[in-house]
């Protein structure tokens, strides 16, 4: 039970670190195939979240 936070916290880090590319983000269209763009970003595991450190 002593090693559980200390696991806990390593296991947190290194799932945040992981570093996602969206390389489809460029072909994203808001006028024509909105529906198409709009489900390819409902499917971000985490949502939108992933998005904002690509997009700075």
């Amino acid at each position: 039970m002593k090693f559980f936070p200390p696991l806990v916290c390593l296991i947190i880090i290194f799932s945040c670190s992981k570093s996602e590319s969206y390389p489809w983000l460029d072909t994203l269209d808001s006028e024509t195939k909105y529906e198409e763009s709009g489900k390819r970003l409902m499917s971000l595991d985490f949502g939108l979240n992933p998005l904002e450190g690509f997009n700075k």
